[in-house]
């Protein structure tokens, strides 16, 4: 074996292993630190080269023991996918011994016969394609690049007021009214709702009709977002400072969010609570790519490993957090002061749907959304939490404000084939109320979340924000 040989064998034993995670990185770059992939290519690299030694030192052959450890790895490291979608029968105790055994048998057949003579071709077609693979990678994602590599600073948010000491000062030493920012993830307005589950939600309609609520029935968010994290940083800014889907960005922009910093100045108490991180007086926010699901980077990278079962995320932890938020709501309802200002975001919508109406679903109902009847499911559990809770506030405080918004309706609906049925302009529409000391509000029918909140502020503290272009 020369010099060549062995330079070129490594090079390709480091790549195949870290493809998963460079391909990865670089389709969602504007949402992964490239610190945070140091760690799986180093663990990458080093579990493939503990499989090629041991595959050596029984072949005695160096590009053969690359590529038996190749295939050896990404069986390790993807199994769960087998197993799940090829063994489902079989008990899992049962498929772990027999899968790699079919694989030890397969390796066994290629390194005794000709076909042994041809993985060195085998291998630098393979190198060929994941570089080809990662080039196309790159160039559909070279917007989001050009955008990481600027020298664009985000030192603050781009939102203008013009500070009123005198009328700061009058407010301060005045009771202002508790407002309840209340955040659905992924509730579809009525008319979606209807449009695309055949349900009405007549129930919540009602209910928000008797208790005074002003339903802005076509409010629609921005055009250029579809993810919670961007269109909520534009929510907390009252502004459309996050139209570019930069994560980095966007992260800058919900440190000292303009909303909270706007009612601080004028005396409100203000708390936050769930949804993607908001950065608050001493709070700074960690940045960490995590799905509103709870995963974590490595969470996606070793999911799918052979030992998957005991990596498992307990879905218990989601339910529960979903649950200490509608406690901690309840709570703070019976202790609230006034001039105090709460953001609070919950799941709702979005997967995993674990409510039911009556019941807590089962796991393999969490991520179906095939079935219309769980999504709706969770919906009217989400409603009968949010009724019970409005209506407290309302009885105790009922002079308070409560905005009650969506960030986007339902985006994931699928049919038979596993294929995405809703359009995007369908999915911009938002569920979107707000309810002012049960007073009637003369609002376009046609307000943005973000135009809706500067509207009620105007209206609470005379200011002057008005309504905004929708992008």
């Amino acid at each position: 074996m020369n010099r060549k040989q062995l330079l070129f064998g490594q090079c390709a034993l480091a790549l195949l292993s870290i493809y998963p995670v460079l391909s990865l990185y670089i389709n969602n770059i504007n949402e992964v630190r490239i610190i945070e992939i140091i760690l799986p290519i180093l663990m990458n690299i080093t579990i493939i080269e503990i499989i090629m030694f041991l595959i050596k030192f029984i072949t005695k052959n160096y590009i053969s023991s690359i590529v038996y450890a190749c295939i050896i790895f990404y069986i390790i490291m993807y199994f769960k996918l087998i197993d799940e979608n090829q063994m489902s029968s079989i008990p899992y105790w049962n498929s772990v011994p027999l899968v790699l055994y079919i694989t030890i048998v397969l390796l066994f057949i290629i390194h005794k016969t000709k076909l042994r003579k041809v993985l060195d071709k085998i291998l630098l077609f393979s190198v060929i394609g994941i570089i080809a693979s990662l080039l196309v990678s790159i160039i559909n994602n070279i917007d989001q690049i050009k955008i990481l590599s600027s020298n664009e600073t985000f030192s603050d948010n781009k939102v203008e007021f013009i500070e009123d000491n005198n009328s700061m000062e009058f407010y301060k030493k005045n009771e202002l009214p508790n407002i309840y920012y209340i955040i659905l993830d992924e509730y579809s307005s009525f008319k979606q709702m209807k449009k695309w589950y055949d349900y009405d939600n007549k129930e919540f309609y009602d209910f928000l009709k008797k208790h005074n609520f002003n339903i802005i029935e076509d409010s629609r968010n921005e055009s250029m977002n579809s993810s919670t994290m961007y269109i909520t940083t534009n929510l907390i800014n009252i502004s459309y400072v996050s139209v570019d889907n930069n994560y980095i960005k966007a992260n800058k922009l919900r440190e000292q969010p303009f909303l909270f910093k706007l009612l601080d100045k004028y005396g409100y108490n203000v708390n936050y609570q769930g949804g993607p991180q908001i950065g608050w007086n001493n709070s700074k926010i960690k940045i960490s790519s995590t799905t509103i699901e709870g995963y974590t980077l490595l969470d996606i990278i070793y999911g799918n490993n052979i030992l998957y079962p005991l990596f498992e995320k307990n879905i218990n932890v989601m339910q529960q957090k979903e649950l200490d938020l509608y406690n901690y709501l309840e709570n703070y309802i019976n202790i609230v002061k006034k001039s105090s200002f709460l953001y609070i975001h919950f799941r709702a919508g979005h997967v995993p749907l674990i409510f039911n109406e009556n019941t807590i679903n089962t796991p393999d109902k969490f991520f179906n959304n095939i079935d219309k009847s769980l999504y709706i499911g969770q919906i009217k559990y989400t409603n009968s939490r949010i009724m019970q809770m409005v209506s407290n506030i309302i009885e105790k405080d009922p002079d308070s404000i409560i905005i009650i918004q969506s960030d986007h309706s339902q985006r994931n609906l699928r049919n038979a084939s596993r294929k995405k049925i809703i359009p995007v302009k369908d999915s911009q529409q938002v569920f979107n109320a707000v309810y002012y000391k049960g007073e009637t509000l003369e609002f376009d029918n046609t307000l943005s979340g973000v135009n809706t909140v500067r509207l009620v502020i105007d209206k609470i503290l005379n200011t002057n924000l008005g309504v905004i272009d929708v992008p």
